[in-house]
């Protein structure tokens, strides 16, 4: 029998697993790499690429640093921070922060990798903004104070801003914290203005009634002479960290309670399906657990009229998310794997054609159960009945929202 041929990249040391290697498998697999002069920041940036094509995995400093010390492999500590950084673009402040207090010798890296990408990412977006978006209030000054810059997006940036409308903050003076979200489009006709971006985003937002959306508080154009931007959508301002920020600060997850929050999660989604929109982009990023610790589905920049498949990928989507929150990764459904794991092919099949033969609605949930039971089971966290009322939720989109 032929010898099995060593892998010569990353992408093939995890390739046909069903959960990524451990970093020091990667270095071990590829040691002749490194003998013959590949450096460890390259396989670092190389392993942060295939974990996060195949696994969904985001980079942590807890992963690297076993094998990549600050001290003896400065740039190989380098490419972490800024991979670890890079991933918490909205939340980069506090996860320093954080984790540098609990990182020390990581600490001057991680706060040097941030002040990079700020300068690299925000500073030109800041100078254009306006100074206030919305209405002008009795002062002849917009209702809402444009901040800094904490996001940049294809379409546009988020940015925070202040309402200055008495009548938002009860009268105390000092208004209330809120998100805008600037956005650049050529503005058409009168008549097509319903279509404006803003315009149809802000509507999008708006059928999410549920407690688990975002409130919208205005939308519209933005005056002449703050180009690029051509108009907007406030949001209230969740205080809370997103799924990524939590899975990058290496913090212990209370698995029980959020199984009854995915619930809540669940049924908000089903709502928003029975509205006649499907989300679009459902991902750790844009999950945010509040202050209150609800999770918060945000940004419906992506969503669209509701079809079938739209629908089922919203669907997948929170399965997926439901084993990425368990596990911190989602396994490779394609794998061979531990009888659970994974999403298996006939949920998939189950899902798309779930709105139109609504009996299947019951196969789904019967498959869904066996992926999240068997990633319970494998992780101990979680009894299978939590997990057991998620799959009831989840199942009811496509059971009661379509019927």
């Amino acid at each position: 029998m032929a010898a099995m041929k060593p892998p010569t990249s990353v992408a093939e040391v995890h390739a046909g697993r069903s959960t990524p290697a451990d970093f020091g498998e990667v270095v071990l697999a590829l040691r002749a790499r490194l003998a013959a002069g590949y450096g460890l920041a390259d396989l670092v940036r190389e392993d942060i690429v295939a974990c996060g094509e195949q696994f969904q995995l985001a980079p942590t400093v807890a992963r690297y640093a076993g094998l990549v010390s600050p001290l003896d492999h400065a740039e190989a500590a380098r490419e972490v921070a800024h991979q670890v950084v890079l991933a918490v673009a909205a939340e980069r402040a506090l996860v320093v922060a954080e984790l540098a207090h609990r990182h020390a010798d990581w600490a001057e890296l991680l706060r040097q990798a941030a002040l990079a990408l700020e300068l690299l990412g925000g500073h030109a977006s800041d100078r254009s903004l306006p100074a206030g978006v919305g209405p002008l209030l009795a002062d002849g000054v917009h209702r809402f104070a444009v901040g800094e810059v904490v996001a940049v997006g294809a379409q546009g940036v988020i940015a925070t801003a202040l309402d200055r409308d008495p009548a938002s903050s009860g009268g105390a003076g000092t208004g209330r914290a809120v998100v805008v979200k600037l956005l650049t489009a050529s503005i058409p006709d009168a008549a097509a203005s319903a279509d404006l971006p803003w315009r149809s985003e802000a509507e999008r937002a708006s059928r999410m009634q549920h407690p688990c959306g975002v409130r919208v508080l205005w939308a519209g154009e933005i005056d002449g002479g703050n180009a690029p931007w051509r108009g907007c959508v406030v949001f209230e301002r969740i205080v809370g960290r997103s799924l990524v920020a939590l899975h990058v600060l290496e913090e212990p997850v209370d698995l029980e309670s959020l199984a009854v929050e995915f619930i809540d999660l669940s049924l908000a989604l089903a709502e928003l399906h029975d509205r006649g929109l499907a989300h679009g982009d459902i991902s750790p990023a844009n999950v945010l657990i509040d202050a209150y610790g609800r999770m918060r589905l945000v940004d419906y920049g992506l969503s669209q009229p509701i079809t079938p498949e739209l629908a089922a990928h919203d669907v997948q989507r929170l399965a997926e998310l439901v084993q990425w929150t368990v596990l911190g990764f989602v396994p490779r459904s394609h794998a061979p794997v531990s009888r659970g794991l994974g999403l298996p092919s006939r949920l998939l099949r189950a899902a798309s054609s779930a709105r139109a033969r609504p009996t299947e609605a019951a196969e789904f949930a019967g498959a869904l159960a066996e992926c999240l039971q068997g990633v319970h089971l494998a992780r101990g966290l979680v009894e299978v009945v939590a997990g057991a009322s998620v799959l009831f939720a989840i199942g009811a989109i496509l059971g009661e929202a379509f019927p």
